[in-house]
């Protein structure tokens, strides 16, 4: 009893091992893997699938089978009627009636003979990837300084202006202003007033000076200081990065800026009974103004995706980006940017953040090459223009590209979805192109 179960573990080692070495030895027996295979075909009666290990080629034709892996080819010679079929492992499937034995494939008996049905080709999509072009605007500021300024007015009766606007726009500005006042007895009697307002980006700040029943006064920040009687009087206001305020007296003002702008002065006056002398020295104005420069155009890699074609570029310090074609989105920080002008030439978009990077998207229009089966692969022919051809292809397949009887390599490859890859390939000419697709 004990040396029976012994034959038995030992057959089952021998068969164990017989059956390893052809599904996991890294270099399989292809002579008795085409062999076993051959057996299959010639004693196989209706649908029969077999694991063979191997991602290889099979295919019958002409009384014979063929094994096609890695470069080798083993034949094997049958003893039964076939139809020409091929199948690719490692699962294949036999199919057979009384008379015939085929692979892979569905076929149908129709007036007393067997016909093939007719084999599907893998969708192709296909494109010619535009030229897009992108540039950027980034903001760039110099220091400028003003020439200095006086307005003076004299009046006896009545009322008069003065005003200035400065040469330059700027983004912040800094300034010293002498401000001398006269005020005669009569005006000091009778009365006057006199301002100076200093308006910058639509924030303004001013100085108001009256004088009525021998008492003068000025007005700071929307309150009233008294200043004497009849006479000159100076004042000195100062800025610095558009923080103003009156020496000697309290309070300060801050221009807010949104764009840069020119920088305004008015000085007015007016009399009701004496002279009036407003004499504003504007000794000093400099700050710093801002400009744009667009940056050189350049290529816009592209990548072909579901969502549509898809470009990255760096934003870094940019303002705008510009696009010779229009985007369908531009994607910065999560935010979408989906307004754009156009301006000579370019569509504009303004950069609402200062990420470093964005993605723009484009539409696609997507064309199905046409395709036939050719022996044992699939061939389409393509019509395109001159330019960058972009192909989607099943990722199972191995695909050729023949220009002019010349076979042309890929730029790049890169996957499209899970189950496609895109090849890219530079179509030198208008012409046409034929693709081959083999599994």
């Amino acid at each position: 009893m004990r040396s029976l179960e012994l034959a038995c573990i030992i057959i089952s080692l021998v068969a164990l091992a017989e059956v390893c070495y052809h599904l996991v030895n890294p270099r399989p027996d292809l002579h008795a893997i085409a062999r076993r295979l051959a057996y299959e075909v010639e004693h196989a009666s209706g649908v029969k699938v077999i694991d063979i290990g191997l991602e290889a080629l099979i295919i019958i034709k002409d009384g014979k089978l063929k094994l096609v892996y890695q470069g080798h080819e083993i034949e094997v010679p049958l003893r039964r009627k076939v139809l020409s079929s091929a199948d690719y492992g490692p699962l294949i499937t036999i199919h057979a009636n009384a008379t015939h034995v085929w692979l892979g494939q569905s076929y149908e008996l129709k007036h007393g003979h067997v016909e093939v049905e007719r084999r599907k080709t893998p969708v192709i999509l296909y494109t010619v990837l535009p030229s897009i072009e992108f540039k950027l605007c980034k903001s760039y500021y110099e220091e400028y300084e003003e020439d200095p300024v006086r307005l003076k007015i004299s009046v006896a009766l009545g009322g008069f202006s003065k005003s200035w606007t400065s040469e330059h726009e700027y983004t912040n500005i800094n300034f010293d202003i002498i401000i001398k006042i006269y005020i005669s007895y009569g005006s000091c009697r009778w009365g006057c007033s006199g301002s100076v307002t200093i308006s910058f980006d639509g924030s303004t700040v001013s100085l108001k000076a009256y004088a009525k029943n021998y008492k003068s006064y000025i007005t700071w920040l929307g309150k009233t200081y008294y200043v004497g009687r009849y006479g000159w009087r100076t004042f000195k206001l100062k800025c610095r990065d558009n923080k103003v305020w009156l020496e000697g007296y309290p309070g300060s003002f801050v221009f807010k800026v949104d764009e840069p702008s020119e920088v305004r002065i008015k000085v007015s006056v007016e009399s009701y009974g004496g002279k009036v002398i407003m004499d504003l020295r504007l000794e000093k104005l400099w700050g710093f103004i801002a400009y744009e420069k667009w940056s050189e155009a350049k290529r816009l890699d592209l990548n072909l995706k579901p969502s549509g074609l898809v470009g990255s570029l760096e934003l870094k310090d940019a303002s705008k980006v510009a696009f010779n074609i229009r985007p369908e989105r531009l994607v910065i920080g999560g935010e979408a940017v989906t307004e754009f002008t156009y301006e000579d030439g370019w569509w504009v978009a303004t950069i609402p953040s200062s990420e470093g990077s964005g993605k723009a998207y484009f539409e696609v229009e997507l064309k199905e090459a046409k395709g036939e089966v050719v022996d044992y692969h699939y061939e389409y022919e393509v019509h395109v223009k001159r330019g960058i051809l972009a192909l989607i292809v099943p990722s199972s397949y191995d695909t050729t590209l023949v220009f002019e009887a010349r076979e042309l390599n890929p730029l790049r490859v890169y996957a499209y979805n899970a189950t496609y890859l895109v090849y890219e390939y530079d179509i030198p000419k208008e012409g046409v192109t034929k693709i081959i697709l083999k599994p």
